[in-house]
Order: structure tokens, then sequence, then C-alpha cells
């Protein structure tokens, strides 16, 4: 009974060692993370990262590499070790520190012991079992619940995102695919990416640590060029980066320490500091970064976050917009990567502290040597009577941690609630445990102590949350005022932006004032736009003209090519689009005159310019319209495709014909299976009406 106790007991501290040792780890990369604030959010993630390779690898290294035993505490269960063990490890306990080699841990130490000594037998075995239930077995069984757990739900994500894969429609479209290719060379990406289509999902995202899925919403048809460039980048800069293992391991570790919150803290960084880096690496590829906020937030509008499947795929999430944004548009911000050599000198300085700190052991003759102590009192035969009898050591009255006496300290009452006099009012508190707080008025609200940590954290103060509602805003949560306190919108700011609404509108929500904040709008910019002859535009208007770039001098330089009566959305439009005046220029001169703004956008959006009109008008096309142009872009109709068709003897064919045929899939090699098997006057209606009702698959069966 006294051996299983002392296992039971090993086990318990094995448990103890390691999980102090987790915290360690985790609080080490927090440190050398706040010591990067300033470095690039790839360095952080790095670091992140190394946390949860080290919290995986910890378990196994604590048990395999040799002990450095340092004697700061002294583990109970070695007392109840034979004579003969003590005094061999005698000299290096005096010393205060041993090294124990791997093989010495390979003793049994689960054999059964008779103790004939009843005193030494009992106290070793109460810390472990009282009453004959078993506490170390009880708290291994509700770990291993917790464990089964996460581990299921990584598992239901995984079935998940695979039934999602197989109900999605693969996207074959050649601008897709031509523009994927492309943005993949500039990122120096090897990796075989599968473009899918879904209406499940409401933002894009990516899974696949061995092969590469990219997952798109249905309405990524509507988007324009420039979006579907800058979201292809985004989430090819994912698997560059291989996101989704990193993803998975931190899942991982958050399933091996669910019971420690600090690896829930990490596992939270991790995915931001992932998007940070994903942001840096789409602008460092040539995104413009007041278009790429704009087209985040766009984006962000129709997001539902759906957490069944980010346990297991990473994404253009929308969570930290505000943080996002700001860091998007900050030029001070350090966007270049890791380098390598840097990342290997923190991998390589990372495993030796994660090898040495699983190396020590601050219990008193250290774990290995508990074993040992059990083995050895396992296999010693019953003690004998001795003509100098040792007096048995009596039991130190108080525990000891190194040269210091831990006196046991009395148990009292608990602790009293918070007591916090802040006037505000919460609806629903975060957590179980929470602290009364009374008003000026002598009502008495509840807040929860994370609550009064995030506002000592962000110097949230009653006179702050009192001038927010002197400015209107009287009923706001409080994760809602901790917001504007963390964006630097106070009293004055909310007065201010109001007084440029114009006569008449409506008071400005708090969405509308954060608009106005993060956008940078000041009073100077709002007087330019006045002198421009926009003196009456909204909230809404006035962020959205500023976010992607909008300047008065931009205004008058569409005024100096024809186009003085624009509203604010159509300007916003034409900027976030890069539509400017030299654009405009061109287009009109090979186009022949003043377009209207539908059609310019037509163009940008989809790529019509006048090499691509000039090449068709040379295969003698002649001068199509923009609408037709326009249409012939976006399903692939260029030199090419027309060069292969009139190498298979269509060399009369129309703008419309070419159009319908690409359209219907009619290619080249559709047209060389149809002669392949028989039918080699097939005019081109006759082709695309097999195409259509699905004739050609029978045709065409084992060709």
């Amino acid at each position: 009974m006294a051996a299983n106790a002392m296992t039971v007991e090993f086990g318990a501290w094995f448990f103890f060692d390691v999980a102090l040792k987790s915290g360690i780890v985790l609080l080490a990369a927090w440190g050398l993370t706040l010591g990067l604030r300033r470095a690039s959010a790839a360095s952080r993630h790095w670091v992140w990262s190394l946390a949860m390779v080290g919290l995986l690898v910890l378990p196994a290294l604590s048990y395999v590499v040799p002990e450095w035993r340092i004697g700061l505490v002294s583990l109970r269960g070695s007392e109840v070790a034979a004579e003969p063990a003590a005094e061999a490890d005698g000299a290096a306990s005096a010393a205060g520190m041993e090294l124990i080699s791997p093989e010495s841990r390979s003793i049994q130490h689960d054999r059964e012991l008779v103790s004939p000594v009843s005193g030494a037998g009992a106290s070793g075995s109460a810390g472990a079992v009282v009453e004959g239930f078993d506490w170390g077995r009880a708290a291994f069984g509700f770990w291993m619940v917790g464990l089964g757990l996460i581990a299921l739900q990584m598992a239901g994500a995984s079935f998940r995102v695979r039934r999602l894969a197989r109900s999605a429609s693969p996207i074959t479209d050649g601008v897709w695919v031509s523009m994927a290719r492309q943005l993949a060379a500039r990122l120096r990406l090897r990796a075989r990416v599968a473009l899918f289509r879904t209406g499940k999902v409401t933002v894009p995202m990516t899974w696949g640590a061995l092969r590469s899925v990219v997952m798109l919403p249905e309405e990524a048809e509507t988007w324009s060029e420039e979006c579907r460039r800058i979201v292809l980048l985004h989430e090819l800069a994912h698997i560059k980066r291989r996101d989704c293992l990193t993803q998975n391991l931190a899942q991982l570790a958050c399933a091996l320490y669910w019971f420690n919150p600090l690896v829930w803290m990490a596992a939270r960084r991790l995915r931001v500091e992932r998007e940070l880096a994903c942001d840096d690496q789409v602008l460092a590829a040539g995104a413009k970064a007041s278009d790429y906020a704009g087209h985040l937030v766009e984006i962000a509008r129709s997001y539902r976050a759906n957490r069944d499947l980010s346990a297991v795929s990473a994404g253009m999430a929308c969570s930290q917009l505000e943080s996002r944004v700001r860091s998007i548009l900050d030029p001070s911000v350090q966007r270049r990567g890791l380098d390598r050599r840097a990342a290997l000198l923190i991998g390589v300085a990372a495993a030796g502290f994660v090898f040495c700190l699983a190396a020590v052991k601050p219990w008193g003759g250290g774990i290995a040597s508990f074993q040992t102590s059990v083995a050895a009192a396992a296999d010693s035969p019953l003690p004998q009577a001795s003509p100098n009898p040792r007096p048995t050591p009596q039991p130190s009255p108080t525990p000891t941690l190194g040269a210091l006496k831990v006196m046991p300290e009395p148990l009292g009452a608990l602790p009293t609630p918070l007591e916090v006099l802040v006037p505000l009012e919460l609806d629903e508190p975060d957590s179980q445990t929470s602290a009364q707080s009374g008003g000026a008025n002598g009502q008495r609200a509840e807040l929860t102590v994370d609550q009064i940590v995030k506002m000592k954290t962000h110097d949230v103060t009653a006179e702050f949350i009192e001038s927010i509602r002197r400015a209107g805003f009287e009923n706001l949560a409080l994760d809602e005022i901790i917001r504007l306190r963390m964006l630097g919108i106070d009293e004055a700011f909310i007065r201010q932006a109001r007084s440029w609404q114009g006569a008449g509108a409506a008071a400005a929500t708090m969405n509308e004032i954060v608009q106005l904040k993060v956008s940078g709008v000041t009073s100077e910019y709002i007087e330019a736009m006045k002198r421009t002859g926009y003196d009456n535009l909204s909230i809404r208007q006035l962020a959205r003209l500023r976010i992607h770039g909008v300047t008065p001098e931009y205004v008058e330089s569409l005024r100096r090519n024809g186009y003085d009566k624009l509203t604010a959305e159509q300007i916003a439009s034409l900027k976030t689009h890069g539509i400017d005046e030299a654009f405009i220029r061109e287009t009109q001169a090979w186009t022949g005159g003043r377009r209207e703004i539908k059609e310019l956008l037509q163009l940008r959006i989809h790529g019509v310019t006048p090499e691509y009109a000039r090449g068709l008008r040379a295969l003698g096309l002649g001068d199509l319209p923009i609408e037709k142009l326009t249409a012939m872009k976006i399903h692939g109709v260029n030199e090419a495709y027309v060069r292969e068709m009139r190498d298979l003897g269509f060399d009369k064919l129309t703008g419309e014909q070419l159009l319908r045929m690409r359209i219907h899939g009619v290619t080249a090699d559709y047209v060389r299976k149809l002669r392949a098997a028989g039918l080699k006057n097939v005019s081109v209606d006759q082709m695309i009406d097999m195409k259509v009702r699905g004739i050609d698959s029978i045709l065409l069966k084992g060709k």
C-alpha cells in the first residue's frame, strides 16, 4: 500500500513539475514579446509558436533528460526510502544539487510494499489516499476528461471542415486561377493551393497543413479585382507562413494544458499576431494601406464568427478590427518579416531554455531519487534488530523551503468582496466571481473581478465614465467604454465630432464616433472638403472618404477631367479602385471620349487595359463597346484564346461567338476531343448546344 501511495504521489509531483515549468515558459515568452513590441508581428508570432512547441515537448523532456537537482523543497515521500539509498545520496544532497541520468529513472516503482513500520508507511500514504479514495487517480481522470473534450472538439472541427470542402464548388474560373498563380509566384509560394466557393462561410479562410485549401464565400464573385487580389494575398500569406500548422500546435497545447489560463491567453495572442503578420505581408506585396483597410472593413460587415472551424483553420478573421486597421494605416509599424538567421537564433535559444528547464528539479532528492527510494524500499528485506539502533527521526513540525521555515497559515475568513465606487450599471457579468460596486446615487451594481482589472489596466476612472455620460452616451456597456478609452475618444472629441455634423442631422452614434477616430478625420480635413463644395457630408461619408484617402486635391483632379458633380459615394468608389487623373486621360484617349463613372469602374475592376483592347483589335475584332470588352475580359477571351481557335480553323468568329464559346467551356482541347470522336464538321453553334444539353458527355465518354 505504501509503494502505491508513493507512486501516486510521484505522479502528482511530476504533474505539478510540468505545470509549473509550462507557466515559466509562457511567462518567458510573454516577456520576450513585450521586448519585441516595436518589432514586426512575424517576430512575435515566431516567439509564441516556439512557446507552443516547447509546451508540447516539455513533459517528455522532463522525463528523459538528465536531472539537475536543486534542493529547494524536500519531497515528502523520500522519507520512506531505505536507509542505504539515503546514505548513497548524502554527498550530493549536501551540496544542494545533483545530476541524475535518465537510466536511473527506469527502475520500476509500481511494486507493492508491505511496510513493517506502521508509522512511516501510514504517513506516506495519507497524502495520496484518504479512507480508500485515490486522489491521484481522480486528478488524473479529471485531467483526462478535459483533454478528451478538447480533443473531441478538434476532431469535430476537422470533420466539419472536410464536409464543408466536399460540399463546396471548386473554382476553375481562369481569372481567379490566374490571379492566384501570379500572387503565389510573387510570395515565392511553391505549395499547390485549391480554391473553393461556398455559401456556408462569410469570410475567406484557409486550412490544411499538407494540402492547402482556400475557401471563399459566394459573395466573392461581386468583389472588385483589387479586393480579390488583397484577399488572395492574405490567404496565400497564411499558407506560406504555415499558420494552419501553428494553429494546430496551439490547439494541442490548449488540450494538454487546458487547466492553465496562461495557455489560452497565449493561444489568443498567437492568433492576433498571426493576422497582423499576414496584414504586413499583404502590404509588403504592394497593396495600398488605405485600400486594404477599406476592404477589410467592408468584409467585416458580413463577418459571422464560426468558432467550430477556427480551431483547425486560419482565415481573414475580422476580430480586433480597430487595432488591425490602425496598424495597417500606421506608417511607423515595422513590417519586415523575420530574418532566417534571427529566427534560427531565437529557435536555438528557446530550445536550450526548454531543455535546461526540463532538467532542473527543485525538489529535494529529485523525482528520480524518489523513484529509486520506492524501488529500494520494495526490494529491501524486513528490518533486523541492530546492535546499535539509530533513533527514528521525528518529522519536522513545519514544512521547509530550503533553509527557511514556512509556518502553516490558519484558516480564516474568506477574502471580503471588493468595494469599488463606480457609477456604472452593467447588464451581464463576465464571470461568476463578482464584486459589489456602488454608484454615487447609492445604487449598487455588479462588477466582476475581470471587469475591475480591465478598468484599472486601461485607466477607466469614474471621472472618465461621467464625462462620456455628459457627452450623451449614458447606456454604454463597460466594454464599449473601455474601447473608447483605448482609442483616445473623450468628451472633447465627441462634442467636436457632433459639431462637424450638418444642421438637422441625427446625433452621432458611438460606432460613427469610432469611425471618425479610426479614419483620422480632423477639423482641417472637413474644412478643406467644404471648400471643394462638399459641405453637408454625414459622419459615415466623412469616415469613408478619409479612410480611402480622398483629398481635396483628388476631387479637383476629377473636376479637371469633367467629373464635377459626383456624390461622395462615387468619389470613394473611384479612389478605392485606383482611378486617378492619369487613368481617366488614358481611357479617354483609347475609347474616344468621356466615359461614364460606371464604365470607368468596369474597366478598372476587371482589368480592361488599352493593351488588351488593342490586342483584340489587331486580331480583327474591331472596336468593341465597353460592355463587350468587359464581358470578354471577365470570361477569359484573350489573344491566346483567339489564336487557338484560329489555329483550329475558326478564323471568322465574332466577339459575340467567342464570348459564348468561352462562357460555355468550348476550349481548344474540347474541339480536339470532338474531332477525335468523329465530329469534324460541327459548327460553333452546334458545339455550344451540345455543351449546354450535355450531349457531348455521351459522345466523349472514354475520350
